[in-house]
């Protein structure tokens, strides 16, 4: 039986008498700040996107499109008169083009290239599975495309499966998983790793081996020894989980090994995690139910810390298929699970970022189809960072430039593979010093908690937060105390 921990008041408590009765009968305690509800902004960031008339805004990521340390917002869409693939600039939301075309229904932001600037990885109906390069002006013209191979990608990921230091490409077009090995930008290997029906994809060291594995649904894939191998060995998470799924990895119960969550995306279903067994090869998955009650087509699913307690939140959303079309932020207190109701008028295919560097996530989204089609933002306004900019009074606030930068990783043992970077602080105070990515998800901790007035010399070796070698781009190192924030732009080779 599913272990359910789920909590679910859309008032969140009837009364205070409610909520006392409720505390009394946990087994630990909640502090009175964790039953607040969080807040959140609406922003319109275009009320009339490029797309025809029924259908479609399909596809939505997150990047630093310009190389500005701020998040832009990526759209692809079916039937639009101008250009079906957008992106919109941070802070005006200014809509520059990129390509024309029919866009469905996953993409994702990288650096394919290793040129430092984040590219745009998309299915294009008439195209397949195609790269469009950042040119380092991506406000001009449109963006050269470039194709990787043949067919359609209703789910899309990208991340270094084979090791050797580039961005690979792992699609799913509902009959079957194929990997995309990158040989060069322009030279790609297409291998089938398995054919069966279903959606709902995600790359992770689940076996802790040094390689990515893939996450399908209520299985999960092995990177074999050799990648020519097919099908890839297969692993059961959830046996009757429903095909069509939406699928993340993330540590929920902090205990060092990756667990899955799931929804389901094209249906009615649940919401749940999957807490990895110590032996991933013949051990069980136990299954923790966030939200015992159906959703429908909760076609969207992010893991991150929304509440910036320390421990992760689940954000999902029923798209327009839905009668109750509801955007859903699932707050984690001690591993249960509290509803909050955003919004009642659904999203499909949500992202989350740190838009404007406020030290928060932000939930960006639109609905695929129907009435009232908007490319939205609930700004996460619950925690609050003063901003001092990127330049700091030394004698105050410093963190130094990298160096050397840019700066090629040790491989096998050779050459020092660090950056250096000095922090200056003119008194004692808690300080938080994280690597971003150019989507804005968190690749490392670098510091973290009190640290004493004076200089301090830290280094980042070019691996994530579980000692995976990150991929080669660009990436952000933001120092945050209680009262200011400094970024900084390393190049990893």
């Amino acid at each position: 039986m599913p272990n359910v921990t789920s909590w679910n008041d859309d008032k969140l408590f009837l009364g205070i008498a409610a909520a006392v009765i409720f505390l009394a009968g946990c087994s630990s305690s909640l502090s009175p700040n964790h039953l607040q509800e969080m807040s959140f902004k609406h922003v319109i960031i275009d009320s009339n996107p490029n797309t025809g008339a029924d259908c479609c805004t399909d596809v939505c990521a997150v990047g630093d499109i310009n190389g500005d340390g701020y998040l832009d917002i990526v759209i692809g869409a079916q039937n639009a008169a101008a250009n079906g693939l957008v992106w919109y600039e941070y802070p005006q939301w200014t809509k520059h083009p990129v390509a024309s075309g029919q866009f469905t229904t996953d993409g994702q932001t990288g650096d394919v290239d290793g040129d430092g600037d984040p590219d745009i990885i998309i299915s294009e109906s008439g195209s397949g599975i195609v790269w469009y390069e950042n040119h380092h002006n991506p406000t001009a013209a449109a963006w050269t495309a470039h194709k990787i191979g043949s067919g359609y990608g209703h789910d899309l990921e990208a991340g270094d499966v084979d090791g050797d230091g580039d961005l690979d490409v792992v699609t799913c077009d509902k009959t079957r998983v194929v990997l995309w090995q990158q040989i060069n930008p322009t030279a790609w290997n297409e291998l089938t790793i398995l054919a069966k029906d279903g959606e709902g994809t995600a790359l992770a060291d689940l076996d802790r081996d040094g390689d990515l594995d893939v996450v399908y649904g209520g299985l999960w894939l092995e990177t074999p020894d050799s990648l020519n191998r097919s099908p890839w060995p297969q692993h059961i998470i959830a046996p009757s989980w429903p095909g069509a799924a939406r699928a993340k990895v993330a540590d929920i119960n902090r205990d060092g090994r990756l667990d899955v969550i799931l929804s389901v995306s094209e249906a009615s279903g649940h919401l749940a995690w999957f807490e990895a067994p110590v032996n991933l090869q013949t051990g069980s998955w136990q299954e923790h139910v966030i939200e015992a009650a159906a959703l429908e087509g909760a076609h969207s699913l992010q893991v991150v810390d929304m509440d910036n307690d320390k421990d992760l939140d689940v954000v999902t959303a029923e798209m327009h298929i839905s009668m109750q079309k509801r955007v859903i932020v699932y707050i984690n207190e001690q591993n249960l699970w509290r509803r909050q109701i955003v919004s009642a008028t659904g999203s499909h295919n949500l992202r989350v970022g740190d838009i404007g560097n406020d030290g928060d996530m932000d939930i960006i989204g639109k609905n695929f189809a129907g009435d009232g089609r908007l490319i939205e933002m609930w700004e996460n306004e619950t925690v609050v960072v003063t901003k001092v900019g990127h330049t700091i009074a030394p004698n105050i606030f410093a963190l130094s430039q990298c160096f050397p930068n840019p700066f090629l990783r040790s491989k096998n043992g050779i050459g020092r593979g660090v950056i250096l970077l000095e922090l200056i602080l003119a008194k004692s105070c808690e300080v938080d010093l994280h690597i971003l990515n150019l989507t804005g998800q968190k690749v490392r901790t670098l510091d973290k908690g009190w640290r004493g007035a004076g200089r301090s010399l830290l280094q980042w070796d070019g691996r994530d937060e579980h000692g995976m070698p990150a991929p080669a781009g660009l990436y952000v190192l933001r120092l945050q105390t209680p009262t200011q924030q400094a970024i900084r732009k390393v190049t990893l080779m």
